[in-house]
């Protein structure tokens, strides 16, 4: 799949189809098998990040359900309570000096059946969850530690065959710096997209997918 920002971490959808999204076409993934992994690449070895992407996810029997993130839990974003109609939450987690499954607090609250942005960021230091440029959560980082794995889009984040993740992801991005404050509301309100994303703390970025677009059969890319 193209990779929008020329750093040629493309993605390749194994089964997943395409649907309306917030600007024009999302990837809709139905749960059972469909995903986008992403090779292993040094410049997806972060030891600072900012992920932005849009979800709107539908009930899953599973619980836990992958979103974004590699195995060794690099800016790892899980959705938790899947299987619940009320809504889920963000599990941000991060690979640092005191283990795989250090995290932010669980960020509640993400409803079924509607668009809600969300954006990660860690700076080595501190990580922050946001929800519709909103600040929700945040916990203390001990120094992050990259590991050398495929970027996984739609299922189990821990490298699994399960915990699929149902419903749409769109406009998704990852960057080796922290996003302004100026710019995080305006990704957040749809007033920019990741590639109109200027300001200098976000100047050396990589958009993984972007504003899929076409129809899928079997397996295609998520092409910007």
């Amino acid at each position: 799949g193209n990779d929008s920002s020329g750093t040629g971490n493309a993605a390749t959808v194994f089964n997943g189809s395409y649907g309306a999204g917030v600007a024009g076409q999302a990837l809709t993934l139905d749960g059972s098998s469909p995903y986008a992994p992403v090779n292993a690449a040094p410049s997806l070895n972060m030891s600072q990040y900012a992920v932005s992407l849009w979800v709107n996810p539908t009930v899953d029997p599973d619980y836990w359900t992958g979103v974004f993130g590699k195995p060794g839990r690099n800016y790892n974003f899980w959705l938790g309570e899947s299987n619940d109609a009320g809504g889920g939450f963000v599990h941000h987690r991060w690979h640092d000096g005191a283990g795989t499954n250090s995290g932010a607090p669980d960020a509640h609250n993400i409803p079924m059946g509607t668009w809600t942005h969300v954006m990660l960021m860690n700076s080595g230091t501190t990580g922050q969850t946001y929800i519709n440029g909103n600040l929700v959560q945040q916990g203390a980082v001990q120094g992050l530690i990259p590991d050398n794995t495929q970027l996984i889009m739609g299922r189990n984040l821990d490298g699994g065959g399960d915990s699929y993740f149902r419903g749409q992801i769109d406009q998704v991005a990852i960057w080796n710096s922290q996003i302004s404050p100026i710019e995080l509301p305006r990704l957040a309100s749809g007033a920019i997209t990741p590639l109109q994303v200027t300001n200098a703390l976000a100047a050396s970025y990589k958009i993984v997918a972007y504003n899929a677009s076409g129809t899928a059969a079997g397996n295609s890319t998520f092409s910007a």
